[in-house]
């Protein structure tokens, strides 16, 4: 058990933000937590909407843009100037926006040309079963517009990046990624190639910046998650492209460059650790111990 050994109110706030097919109110397990170790530590449990129903419909894009509204402009994050991140599922995919094209301070100094407003800077980022590197349903049974994923991957997921429809009322449109259709991807996708520096955008470096800035960035994963489908992509692993049974590493991919993350590994600020987990066990009562060990002391700054 960890308790603060300093005033609680000169440490970080926390964000907490939850994944699909949930709410605010299954975050509730981490803010027990936090709070019973350092009771005076500000922790925002963001809710996007009205939680279930609009963490699976809706422009995910959309909600990225709230998700930044709402931690922008509470007044003790701004007060504070930075905060931790604690991330589960979907819900990193607003946290992962937020970070790469409004974790300005940093960017500021490096990137003078950019005109910026100044937003609160994440300082520790855990993410919690990501689908960081996309997802693809082959062997999910993860339910996507009232059909099992898998089922959606052999008629064609490529119905997903119709850009006036789908990809603007079904979240998980965004960061669906065909391993086999992944020209359509990059030229149809709105949301995750953008997001991944998978292709060339304006805010390009600026997202490789912000990034960089993070002190330290913990990625959970597991292959017992049995929802992220590949399990890798909690580690921005991902299937090998053009294929269904091989996968290929972060450092193998183009976002260990594009998205800094070989300065981070370099640095001894990116761990990816393998928890064992379900993929809701982070945040279930059987989780505490877990996060008491693994998590919390990165909160205690």
């Amino acid at each position: 058990m960890y308790f603060c050994v300093v005033s609680c109110s000169t440490l970080r706030p926390t964000v907490l933000m939850h994944g699909i097919h949930n709410s605010s109110a299954n975050m509730d397990n981490v803010q027990s937590w936090i709070k019973e170790a350092s009771p005076d530590t500000y922790v925002l449990n963001v809710e996007l909407g009205d939680g279930v129903f609009d963490s699976i419909f809706g422009d995910i894009t959309k909600w990225a843009l709230d998700f930044i509204e709402i931690v922008g402009t509470d007044e003790v994050i701004s007060e504070f100037g930075s905060f931790n991140l604690i991330c589960h599922s979907q819900g990193n995919m607003f946290c992962l926006y937020y970070l790469g094209m409004y974790n300005s301070s940093f960017a500021k100094e490096q990137l003078p040309d950019y005109d910026l407003d100044s937003f609160p800077t994440v300082y520790n980022y855990m993410s919690l079963a990501a689908p960081a590197a996309g997802f693809f349903g082959d062997d999910s049974k993860f339910q996507f517009m009232g059909l099992e994923t898998n089922d959606i991957a052999r008629v064609g997921g490529s119905i997903i990046y119709t850009p006036d429809i789908i990809q603007l009322l079904v979240n998980p449109s965004g960061y669906w990624r065909d391993p086999m259709h992944l020209d359509v991807y990059r030229q149809l996708s709105l949301f995750l190639p953008i997001l991944n520096n998978e292709i060339s955008h304006p805010d390009f470096a600026l997202n490789k910046q912000n990034r960089m800035s993070l002190n330290y960035y913990k990625m959970f994963g597991s292959p017992n998650d049995g929802i992220i489908s590949p399990y890798q992509s909690t580690w921005y692993g991902y299937f090998k492209e053009g294929t269904l049974d091989e996968y290929v590493n972060a450092n193998e991919t183009d976002a260990w460059e594009n998205l800094g993350l070989r300065e981070l590994y370099e640095a001894g600020k990116l761990e990816f650790v393998d928890s064992g987990f379900y993929h809701t066990d982070y945040i279930r009562d059987c989780g505490k111990e877990f996060f008491e060990e693994q998590i919390l002391p990165y909160l205690l700054n």
